[in-house]
């Protein structure tokens, strides 16, 4: 037996409450060159000279202020239930309001001071009049409530989180130019997105951010985008340059937001401000008389992008929310999330450049008699962009009453309404004048114009319009039709609906059809009908996404599939022009444009351009890329340097797919990538190089024959090294059961949770408490701990193996439920699930593609599985309460049967008990065919799941059990509670003698 120097873990009961350390200041407010910092003790408001860098005499306050906000010649102090006015030097003071409840913070639009008086669930807000100080207006909202508010004077909104609610939301109060409140509530998703308890606005007041880092628009709450970490603070470096703060670490994002560097703090901060080429970071500091610090940063420490510069498409990932052609081939794609309208030339197969939008927008019409756009916004502003105006740019062409989700261009006029409702249509001139209000009743469905004939196609009827606001009447066609149109043929007289079928545009009668459903449908000019059919959904909910890949397809004079193309995507839109078509399709995230000519090959432009390439995620064992679609592509090249070496190819990619993962990482350092497009014998030039620097979190492990520690967990690799986790030491220690032999320590970051193995990565996952996860390389020569880049601000509750990827259980905030995380080999996570309790002793089976675990552990137990697709999603789930079930759960090779730690033995098919195994199990495992169970100081072999043979006897009580490739047994015994041997069993389960050392010592 050869004893290995582990020690226990020292046993540690549950930490006494301690009461949280009295902030310096509570909130911290700037106007002009002033820093204004509220301070309860004393009460006082400290003011910071940002010019000069120089504290200046503090205002005293008589009582204990509760919230404050700073305009340009008052300040207003909040005191539990009454608001004061004072001037900036402290003086003149005058009462302004009292409320019903403790004040939580002041805002200010202009001549209005909002007083929100938020307390537990409800949102309660008074506006007040500054010029005279009388009480305007107040709104009480039940769940809703407003903590953490922030304020768009932009959008006419007061921003804030709900708490004591599961799940809790971002929530909205909205008021109107007077001051008077119009409505309050809630984001549409009520708990998709992680909680959080504070919220910041941009500078224009078009998105409002949370403190998990996630950014909504201002003017419906809809989902924007994501910083991708959680903030404590929030600065802007222009009006679109967001610089955010977390613990110590400073990072700056592009208007795009995406992150373009960081820079570490000397210490932790609590607020931060932006000014000229700096930022200010505050920090409490006990060493100083003001018990404030202040760290200033150049910006350029933070290489951040200029602010109010165009937002360019290249490289960047968004969708394409609507969609519009002019008469010269240029696509119109309004993108929401990024408040622009990128252009794109089916000619040149380019991005021209794009037009900046004042708001977040989601409809899109092109009118061909005015050569304009018009883009409609939640804010129910409509703009216009005259397209032969030097610049382009989107400036309001009418505010119409009501929301409207459909534009239709009529010659020079302008429809506005919205689809479906009774009278919600309005009918606007080239300057904006209304000509004609409603158009008509009964809740029909508006399809499109026909420029050509002068004809507006609503419900099962059409009319004619004579401008200037004159419709004729209605011709009643058919008027039980309720369908909807998607396409008029080029000579006007045919139409076809999403079921395939086509009618008569002078009778509505069906005439014929096609063989499938479609999404979109063109004719060109010669009468050839181009379609996109129907793709299958994923997802659920009010708006399913379409999958990929999408077919389009070409039809015969008789509707039969003359020609068809599957291209890689979901379906994003459609456009003809003459013998080609453009289909829009979104790949990983960005729109990829595929040009048809007409036998449907893909036409490459005179020059493929390069792509622009981009680190996605990266860690210790795997380099995710992505890089923007080039148009005329069928195909990409990878190519790798490491160090200052020579580069070489460690990947191709097909047509329109646009990323690529290296798995080939073999140790730290510097590796830089690039990528370039082909077709056939063509190709571009090679890309931007992109550099990935990976290292480890530099922990020292112990040495292993310096103490004494116990394994808590320990994992076998295919290499034979054993992995021992100590969280005491907080070490892996590794073991080459091969030579018999200590390696290298491995240092951690901490005391891990939870550990898996993943043979297919090489790689060992750690999981700690706070919900972060850490990797060790096993493909290194001198493996160590990195970061894993997922990152959640949620507490961690297990971790699992399946397959190449990792699944994640992470507690939600509240702590009322679970979700599980299914993540790649770069720390990209893929989906997400809720789920119940915890993800305990999880088992997997690659041969069932099932990852099992007890969902709960107490009596009965919870068996469950989660079925895991090829591509990391969550498929099939399924489970049973099993009444006395212990961990572990061992699964068989087979991916049949499964053993409980009490000995019972189910069927994984319905987990219908199939033994009871003599003796209670500690570990089990498979040997071939031969189900070994480790129990007490016993090794144990069943023929059956009813009886055992003894085939070892162990001195100690027994740990794990394994089986290396080469057949051996390895067992880990404890001694004495405090120390683990490993003990290996050849084939025949006889002990392997320990190697002799030259000194003849064993």
């Amino acid at each position: 037996m050869l004893l290995l120097a582990f020690a226990a873990t020292a046993a540690s009961g549950p930490g006494q409450a301690q009461s949280q350390p009295i902030p310096v200041w509570y909130d911290l407010q700037t106007q002009g060159d002033i820093a204004y910092l509220l301070r309860k003790s004393p009460a006082q408001i400290m003011r910071y000279d940002l010019a000069t860098r120089q504290w200046l005499a503090p205002i005293p306050l008589a009582e204990i202020p509760s919230a404050f906000v700073v305009t340009g010649s008052h300040l207003f102090v909040a005191s539990g239930r009454k608001v004061e006015r004072m001037t900036l030097t402290g003086g003149g003071l005058t009462h302004v309001q009292n409320t019903a409840s403790d004040i939580i913070s002041l805002h200010v639009d202009g001549a209005l001071l909002f007083v929100n008086a938020t307390s537990d669930y409800y949102a309660r807000v008074m506006s007040v009049n500054i010029g005279t100080l009388q009480r305007i207006d107040e709104i009480e909202n039940y769940i809703d409530s407003l903590h953490g508010a922030s304020i768009s004077t932009s959008a006419n909104r007061l921003f804030g989180r709900s708490q004591g609610v599961s799940p809790s939301d971002i929530t909205y109060v909205e008021y109107d130019n007077t001051g008077n409140f119009v409505a309050g509530g809630a984001s549409p998703y009520h708990g998709d997105y992680p909680g959080a308890s504070k919220t910041w606005t941009f500078p224009d007041g078009d998105r409002v951010v949370d403190d998990s880092g996630t950014v909504y628009h201002a003017n419906d709450l809809t989902y924007a985008n994501s910083l991708a970490r959680s903030l404590d603070d929030l600065a802007f470096h222009g009006s679109d340059i967001p610089i955010g703060l977390d613990d110590d670490m400073l990072v700056a994002y592009s208007n795009t937001l995406l992150e373009t560097g960081r820079h570490t703090l000397q210490r932790a901060a609590r607020d931060i401000v932006v000014r000229g080429a700096n930022v200010f970071a505050f920090h409490e500091d006990a060493s100083q008389a003001t018990k404030v610090g202040v760290e200033i940063v150049p910006l350029a420490a933070l290489t951040p992008n200029e602010p109010g510069q165009p937002i360019s498409p290249l490289g960047l990932a968004y969708s394409v929310d609507d969609a519009a052609i002019d008469g010269d081939g240029v696509i119109y794609l309004l993108s929401k999330a990024h408040h622009s309208v990128f252009r794109w030339d089916m000619t040149t197969q380019t991005y021209l450049g794009s037009i900046a939008l004042p708001e977040a927008a989601s409809i899109i019409e092109y009118a061909p008699a005015l050569d304009r756009l018009y883009v409609g916004a939640a804010s129910r502003t409509i703009y216009r962009v005259d397209l032969a105006n030097a610049g382009s740019t989107a400036v309001p062409h009418v505010v119409t009453p009501q929301s409207v989700d459909t534009l239709i261009a009529m010659d020079n006029d302008l429809l506005a309404l919205n689809n479906g409702s009774w009278e919600d249509q309005w009918l606007y001139g080239p300057s904006g004048a209304l000509l004609l209000t409603p158009l008509g009743c009964c809740y029909d469905r508006y399809h499109f114009y026909d420029d050509a004939r002068n004809l507006l196609y609503v419900g099962g009827s059409r009319r004619s319009y004579l401008g200037n606001g004159v419709l004729g009447a209605p011709e009643d066609n058919n008027y039980y039709f309720n369908g909807e149109f998607i396409a008029l043929s080029h000579n006007g007289q045919l139409l076809v609906d999403g079921n395939g079928l086509i009618y008569s545009s002078a009778t509505f009668e069906t005439i014929d059809a096609l063989s499938n459903d479609i999404v979109r449908a063109h004719w060109n000019a010669q009468g050839v009908l181009f379609t996109v059919r129907e793709p299958e959904y994923v997802g659920s909910g009010w708006e399913p996404e379409y999958a990929s890949p999408t077919t389009i397809q070409k039809w015969s004079p008789y509707y039969a599939v003359e020609r068809s193309l599957v291209v890689e995507g979901a379906y994003e839109d459609m456009f003809v022009r003459g013998n080609r078509a453009v289909l829009i399709t979104s790949v990983d995230g960005m729109p990829s444009f595929s040009v048809l000519d007409a036998a449907f090959g893909i036409v490459a432009p005179a020059v493929l351009q390069p792509p622009v390439l981009r680190l996605d995620r990266a860690s210790l064992t795997a380099v995710a890329l992505a890089w923007s679609d080039v148009s005329g592509e069928n195909g990409y090249v990878v190519e790798r340097q490491r160090g200052g070496g020579a580069w070489s190819q460690v990947g191709v990619a097909g047509a329109n797919e646009l990323g690529h993962m290296d798995r080939a990482i073999d140790d730290v350092g510097t590796f830089r990538y690039r990528v370039r497009a082909r077709n056939g014998a063509q190709s571009s030039a090679w890309s931007n190089v992109v550099e990935v620097e990976l290292e480890g979190l530099g922990n020292v492990g112990v040495a292993p024959l310096t103490v004494d520690v116990r394994a808590d967990d320990a994992v076998l690799a295919e290499d034979g090294r054993l992995f021992l986790l100590s969280r005491q030491h907080e070490t892996l220690f590794v073991w080459s059961t091969p030579h018999q032999r200590w390696d290298a320590s491995i240092g951690l970051q901490g005391a891990p949770s939870s550990m898996a193995y993943s043979p297919r990565n090489a790689a060992v996952y750690l999981q700690y408490a706070n919900g972060s996860v850490g990797v060790v390389s096993l493909a290194a020569d001198a493996p160590v701990e990195g970061a894993f880049p997922f990152e959640t601000a949620e507490s961690g509750c297990g971790i699992a193996v399946a397959g190449e990827y990792l699944v994640v259980c992470a507690v939600h905030p509240d702590g009322y439920y679970s979700q599980f995380i299914s993540i790649d080999a770069a720390g990209r996570a893929i989906e997400r699930v809720d789920s119940g309790d915890a993800l305990h002793a999880p088992a997997w089976s690659a041969s069932s593609g099932r990852l099992y675990y007890l969902e709960r552990v107490s009596n009965p137990a919870y068996i469950a599985w989660h079925a895991i697709a090829e591509d990391g999603s969550f498929e099939a789930h399924g489970g049973d309460y099993v009444g006395g079930v212990q961990a572990p759960l061992r699964v068989s090779p087979g991916g049949d049967a499964m053993v409980t730690g009490n000995g019972d033995v189910y069927a994984t098919s319905g987990f219908e008990r199939v033994g009871t195994l003599p003796s209670g199990v500690v570990d089990a495992t498979w040997r071939g065919a031969e189900l070994l169970t480790l129990a007490d100081e016993r090794v144990l072999s069943h023929p059956d799941f009813s009886s055992e043979v003894e085939r070892v006897w162990l001195d100690d009580l027994g740990q794990r059990i394994f089986v290396s490739r080469s057949g051996q047994l390895i067992v880990l015994t404890e001694i004495d509670g405090i120390r683990t041997s490993v003990q290996r069993y050849d084939a025949a389960l006889q002990p392997v003698p320990e190697p002799v050392l030259s000194d003849g010592f064993e």
